[in-house]
């Protein structure tokens, strides 16, 4: 882009003209535009030889006004006569009256360091020589040009680290420059290559060649290096000239959409982080609630295992030694009955024989021996019983309080377990932040970010085509004008025939000095016209040239949108690679997003689910193999046993009656055989004694045999509810076993839920927040240096400066010296400062349309 296409791009991008210069001696109306054009010749290496600046004023409307403009005092020179200037301050002091259009110009000596270095080095066939070295020559010759930005300075800049805070931190910044160079190389350099510059002929023969450069990062680089290879014979050292201007990249046409998308990263990486971190601080919820539940099912399990242990190691060994014994105590039973009985009859016997007791003496008094000896041993066995009866009673609601102690812990275990199906379903409730968080990060993506960076880039492929289309409509008008400029020089001459483009005009009229002397002018402005469009000469900047650069950095920007709409869905366009080398799926951001939102709705999912099936059901029983199953059949069994315990109660008070009541009968019998043995000498005086003793005796037996049998059937259901005690127990130590068992397995699987939640903390959430933190910084930092760039380009742009009040801008005009074939250095004509200070009247009326 050449100095007088970039003026005016410069003006609007660093300042709005403010109108008539402020002074207490103005009057009308009169806008101010200063130009600075600093003109540097550099030799052939980009050692400076010496700089100028031409500074020029340019003013419009009606009035007068008072100038005070800033200027290098060192060789001042006034470019519109030989008026003295007057200089105050190191400022240019005038008062100017203006009807229309007036320009003020003058020259000096740049006194300070150019903001450009310049560094060239030449290889001929790989090495390195001196410029003065390759004249004449033949072979391979390789220039490399290097250009920085010495602006640069360490500077704080503030933004956002991703989590809301302001971050300050120093980082280098510039006074944005951006220009080209450019060099013609002469007919003998041919296979001309280059990686970096735009390759045109010169309608010469030789080849013209164009470097763009922006100086500025993060768009640009602060130094630009590039150059050209050529095969040479009789080789000399082309000049070149560097034109180069400050910008603001803000406010730059060209550069203002990427610093929007810089701006646009940094703010897509703070949203990005605070999703991330939202959806972190829930996931760790996620764990804690997950190590609570581990600590709930451990203490279950431990209560099973002790429950278990129980019912196996005691209480089904005793229900079985309970039912035994209570087996033995039916079979003494009905023997003690079978003996009642027999006694009953004997006691009848001894009714009758005692009628005849005077025949039966002697028998009798054997019989009463015998059966005071009988009377003894069941009144033994009846205390005997008494006793054992009287123990399992006083044991036996223990048993019962025991099984109702272990029901009722049943029934809080079934209680918990009910509690903790129901707590597992209010996990997906909990895990809804994170659904909302991740599609309120998808709204904002693809309903704001997305489309905006697709407009950005559909804008850049207009613009490319677009300023394809100029450039090919300034080609055509620099041809048509250079050719009307032949055309008028050959007529300016006269005589003979027409030639090139105008052949068909004919035969040429006679030479006319008139008319040669009124063409003169003309046929000047359309050259001028001419080179400011196409410029074929060296050092000299190129309308066209510009344009083809400008289009090349469009369709630069335009490739540079397309990566980033890839970043951030790969299904914005189909453009998007969607495989990597690997043949690996490519995902954008989005569709990451998209998979985290998946994974955690399945995660939460398959945790609630597994819980609750292991639970199981308030109608589950053990065959359903759940631990609510397995409660409720441990639960039957213990009310089996208490059933059976309460019957085993009332049978040990029926024995215990029937105890009783043989341990009295058997007393009786011992009273009642003692009397008949004392009184089996006094048979006669004791006969009726012994007729009562026998009723007696009679009476008692009969109420020994219906103890007795009371006392079989309490043995029998003793022994029945024993039977059932230990069925009911067993039934209960196998349902035990199974809540042990599922109990261990929930707990040897809950860590496993611990432990995802954490992993999917440290491994997905926890780096989704670094990575976007780092996102924020990284475009957070690249933005604050553009804007603090735009900044210092307003504050720092100009070389002097501008009057107050008037819209500035400062050039850069460099020419570098080539080596002819004298020996002798060539500068650049330096026709971009001339062409800006041409231009100075049409700057100042795009001043004043701005301002209308």
């Amino acid at each position: 882009m050449g100095v007088v296409a970039l003026v005016p791009l410069l003006l609007g991008a660093l300042t709005t003209p403010a109108g008539a210069v402020g002074n207490e001696a103005d009057t009308g109306d009169v806008v101010v535009t200063n130009t600075e054009t600093v003109s540097a010749k550099l030799d052939a290496t980009g050692k400076l030889r010496e700089a100028r600046i031409y500074e020029q004023i340019a003013l419009t409307g009606t009035g007068s006004t008072q100038i005070v403009n800033p200027v290098s005092t060192k060789n001042l020179r006034n470019l519109d006569g030989f008026a003295a200037l007057d200089v105050s301050d190191g400022n240019l002091v005038t008062t100017v009256s203006v009807d229309g259009e007036r320009r003020l110009r003058s020259v000096s000596d740049f006194d300070k360091d150019l903001p450009l270095g310049v560094e060239v080095t030449y290889l001929l066939d790989g090495k390195e020589v001196a410029p003065g070295k390759v004249v004449g020559k033949s072979g391979t010759l390789e220039v490399r040009y290097t250009v920085t930005n010495l602006t640069s300075r360490e500077q704080d800049v503030t933004y956002d680290d991703g989590t809301g805070t302001q971050v300050t931190s120093p980082a280098v910044t510039v006074i944005p420059m951006i220009g080209q160079l450019v060099t013609i190389l002469p007919p003998s350099f041919t296979a001309v290559t280059s990686g970096e510059a735009s390759l045109a002929g010169d309608g010469h023969g030789g080849t013209r060649m164009t470097f763009q450069m922006t100086l500025f990062p993060p768009i640009g680089s602060p130094t630009a290096e590039f150059g050209y290879t050529a095969q040479v014979s009789g080789a000399v050292v082309p000049p070149a000239t560097i034109t180069a201007l400050p910008v603001s990249p803000l406010a730059s046409p060209s550069f203002k959409g990427g610093s929007a998308s810089y701006k646009a990263g940094a703010e897509s990486g703070v949203a990005l982080t605070a999703g991330a971190i939202e959806i972190d601080a829930n996931l760790l919820k996620l764990r804690d609630g997950a190590a609570q539940l581990l600590d709930g099912l451990v203490q279950l399990r431990a209560g099973a295992d002790e429950l278990s242990a129980g019912l196996n190691d005691d209480a089904v060994p005793g229900a079985d030694q309970l039912a035994a014994g209570a087996g033995a105590a039916k079979a003494g039973a009905d023997k003690v009955a079978a003996g009642a009985l027999s006694a009953q009859t004997g006691a009848g016997q001894l009714s009758a024989g005692a009628l005849a007791a005077q025949s039966g003496a002697g028998q009798l008094a054997a019989g009463a021996l015998a059966a005071q000896t009988g009377a003894g041993q069941l009144a033994a066995g009846s205390d005997l019983l008494t006793n054992g009866l009287t123990q399992a009673s006083g044991k036996a609601p223990s048993l019962l309080s025991g099984l109702t102690q272990v029901d009722a812990g049943l029934a809080k275990v079934d209680a918990g377990l009910a509690q903790l199906a129901g707590s597992i379903a209010t996990v997906p409730a909990q895990a809804d932040p994170l659904h909302v968080g991740i599609a309120k990060m998808r709204t904002a993506i693809s309903g704001r970010l997305l489309p905006g960076l697709t407009s950005v880039h559909d804008g850049l492929t207009v613009a490319v085509q677009g300023s394809g289309t100029i450039a090919a409509g300034v080609a055509g008008v620099s041809t048509q004008v250079e050719c009307a400029a032949d055309k008028l020089t050959e007529l300016s001459k006269g005589s003979g025939a027409a030639t090139g483009c105008h052949a068909a005009a004919g035969t040429l009229p006679e030479p006319d000095p008139v008319r040669a002397a009124a063409l003169e002018g003309v046929i000047t402005e359309l050259r001028t016209s001419q080179l400011t469009l196409a410029n074929p000469a060296a050092g000299a900047a190129s309308l066209n040239a510009s344009l083809t650069g400008m289009q090349g950095s469009l369709g630069t920007l335009k490739a540079g949108s397309q990566s980033l709409l890839c970043g951030i869905s790969v299904a914005s366009s189909p453009l998007c690679p969607t495989t990597d080398a690997a043949g690996a799926p490519v995902l954008g951001l989005l569709e990451g997003i998209n998979q985290v939102d998946g994974g955690i709705t399945q995660l939460v999912t398959g945790v609630v689910g597994g819980v609750q099936q292991a639970v199981g059901s308030a109608t589950d029983t053990a065959a359903q193999g759940t631990l609510r199953g397995g409660i409720h059949s441990v639960q039957g069994g213990t009310g089996q046993i208490a059933a059976g315990g309460q019957t085993l109660v009332a049978g040990l008070g029926e024995l215990g009656a029937g105890a009783s009541a043989l341990r009295d009968g058997a007393g009786r019998l011992v009273t009642g055989t003692g009397q008949l043995a004392t009184g089996a000498g006094t048979l006669a005086t004791g006969a009726g004694q012994l007729a009562t003793g026998a009723g007696a005796l009679a009476t008692g037996t009969g109420q020994l045999a219906t103890g007795a049998g009371t006392l079989a059937a309490g043995n029998g259901k003793i022994a029945a509810g024993a039977t059932e005690l230990a069925n009911g127990l067993g039934d209960a130590a196998d349902g035990s076993a199974l809540i042990a068992d599922g109990l261990g397995q929930a707990a040897d699987s809950a860590p496993a839920l611990v432990d995802g939640a954490q992993q999917l903390s440290d491994e997905g959430t926890s780096q989704l927040v670094v990575s976007g933190g780092k996102t924020a910084s990284d475009y957070g930092v690249k933005y604050a240096v553009i804007a603090a760039g735009a900044d210092r380009a307003v504050d720092e742009g100009m070389a002097y400066g501008a009057p107050e009040g008037a819209a500035g801008a400062t050039a850069y005009s460099i020419d570098i010296a080539g080596v002819d074939g004298d020996g002798k250095n060539s500068a650049g004509r330096g026709l971009a400062a001339l062409a800006l200070f041409a231009g100075g009247a049409g700057l100042a009326g795009l001043v004043r349309r701005r301002l209308s």
